[in-house]
């Protein structure tokens, strides 16, 4: 038997021949096992009006699936209703009318087997009131694939003070090597002050002692990695006499964690989830950062996370609200224009306004500000950013006295 689900789909994908050959791609996803298996989002068209009561999904008055032993419906969104409804009033005239309180979770206490996410795939797609259905992507930290070991520098034989290492940190200098910092923290409001970040993503360590206490957390940090505190050190490093100085280093910064506790009945946060909730805690002019990615149509290829439809409706609801959203385009090694996508980066087809990053070499190198092998490409792509040698906090093979006093200059992806 063929394994015809897919795990993406959109409204006009009913298996013609082009639609035939993007489900065909999906199914590859499965067998490689780059999809929670137990988890399918689901949106309910935006005519209907969808609503969860004692664990049975409503569509139009009539039960759509009821929660039991082996299975639980429940929104991807938390906020009421009326909080999406006043969000879309408040929108400026011809944005995004995305309804966000449409979207739903349909989770197994099992994985489903080919036949039975072929079966439920299809049954969801013959249903009137569904616009599409797929399961869960495995999102993950946009970091290399084979990201190289990094060697912990070796510990001072006594206590002793953190360096300074700004004279390393080459992309405050002036252009070519950086974006000017110097300059810029001279002229008022250059430092971002009384500006908000939320860094989308896991792996900060909240006790480092460049960084300061955050203005917003959502949930229990995932500590296994230093991606997180090395963003937070490049763009919000505390201007003191040690360690790193942020690009941006007054700002208020926040941390919107993406974490699978993979349980049937723990909490459990996705990058859609992580969005909306940033989006409730910034304002016009904050920053919105997304360091994600996930294995999407092109042979899994590592894509942007706003391929995805949830994920692309949360960040245009953002961008909406002025909320300048900058999210990673995924280290895929691979063309955003290419056919697979179906026109998902064309921006005459849809355009969520965030700012999508490639990643480019350092002047430490012999690619400087050219595009790196690993990095995604195309006509979405707004800008690049360094992809190599980046020094930061975290990882620890620059200086490191423990996991809160600790700096590389190595930090990649």
């Amino acid at each position: 038997m063929s394994f015809k689900w897919i795990s993406v789909v959109f409204a006009f994908c009913l298996l013609g021949t082009a639609a035939q050959a993007q489900y065909e791609k999906h199914m590859q996803l499965f067998s490689q096992n780059k999809v929670y298996k137990n988890v399918a989002v689901l949106k309910i068209k935006d005519v209907f009006n969808p609503i969860v009561q004692q664990g049975t999904l409503k569509v139009g008055g009539q039960d759509l699936f009821s929660s039991n032993s082996n299975r639980v419906v429940k929104p991807v969104f938390t906020r009421s209703k009326q909080d999406y409804q006043m969000q879309r009033a408040q929108a400026p005239q011809g944005a995004s009318r995305a309804h966000l309180e449409n979207y739903f979770f349909l989770e197994f206490r099992y994985d489903l087997t080919p036949s039975q996410a072929e079966n439920l795939m299809q049954s969801l797609h013959q249903l009137p009131s569904v616009e599409f259905a797929y399961f869960q992507p495995k999102f993950e930290n946009a970091v290399i694939q084979q990201e190289p070991h990094l060697v912990l520098a070796p510990l001072p034989d006594e206590p002793t003070e953190t360096p300074l290492f700004t004279d390393k940190q080459f992309y405050l200098k002036e252009a070519p090597e950086g974006v000017d910092a110097f300059h810029a923290w001279t002229v008022e409001g250059g430092t971002g002050k009384d500006i908000k970040v939320i860094d989308i993503e896991t792996n900060w360590y909240i006790e480092h002692e460049d960084v300061k206490e955050p203005f917003f957390t959502n949930i229990v940090n995932d500590v296994g990695g230093d991606h997180g505190i090395a963003v937070w050190g490049v763009v919000a490093g505390q201007n003191d006499d040690k360690g790193v100085t942020g690009i941006a280093y007054d700002v208020e910064f926040g941390v919107s964690g993406v974490k699978w506790e993979g349980s049937f009945n723990n909490y459990y946060a996705t990058v859609a989830k992580a969005v909306d909730l940033a989006t409730e805690q910034l304002d016009a002019g904050d920053v919105m950062i997304i360091e994600q990615h996930a294995p999407g149509p092109n042979n899994g290829r590592y894509t942007a996370v706003e391929y995805w439809p949830i994920i692309f409706d949360a960040i245009q609801a953002a961008s909406d609200k002025g909320i300048y959203v900058v999210a990673a385009a995924g280290n895929g090694y691979s063309n955003l224009d290419h056919e697979d996508y179906e026109g998902a980066f064309d921006r005459s087809v849809r355009d969520s306004g965030s700012i999508i990053v490639g990643a480019a070499g350092s002047p430490r190198g012999d690619r400087h500000l050219e595009k790196l092998g690993f990095s995604n490409y195309g006509s979405r792509i707004d800008a690049f950013g360094y992809g190599e040698d980046v020094t930061t906090a975290g990882y620890g093979d620059l200086f490191f006295e423990n996991t809160e006093r600790s700096y590389t200059n190595r930090f990649s992806g």
